[in-house]
């Protein structure tokens, strides 16, 4: 088994990395809506949702940082909050590629139309 320092190093780096990608995905939508009015509602998602992940990963690898550094790497509840942390983190990054893709879209509902008048 891979002990609880080497996989909270690996954890911390990993989350670091990913909230620093997570970065220009935000840049990127503020561009968006800024410039497109029918994207507005899925990029204002993108931006929370992305805002939200990165502030969780930043989170889980300043904890990581900590436990590290105070030496409580072999306790299992630290290695816990660390990695619940890290995965709400990165579900909520599929989240915003599940909303990239489209999968949340509004289904345009089709208008039935009118009966012809009677003569």
């Amino acid at each position: 088994m891979i002990p609880y320092s080497d996989l909270l190093q690996d954890m911390m780096r990993l989350a670091l990395t990913t909230a620093a990608l997570t970065i220009p995905a935000i840049s990127v939508a503020y561009f968006l809506v800024s410039h497109e009015e029918e994207e507005s509602k899925r990029m204002s998602k993108v931006i929370g949702y992305g805002t939200i992940a990165a502030i969780v990963l930043i989170m889980c690898s300043i904890f990581s940082f900590g436990v590290l550094s105070f030496g409580y790497e072999e306790q299992p509840a630290a290695f816990a909050i660390s990695g619940i942390m890290f995965v709400v983190g990165l579900v909520l990054l599929l989240y915003i590629l599940i909303v990239l893709a489209g999968f949340k879209r509004e289904i345009p509902m089709i208008k039935p139309k009118p009966a012809p008048a009677a003569p």
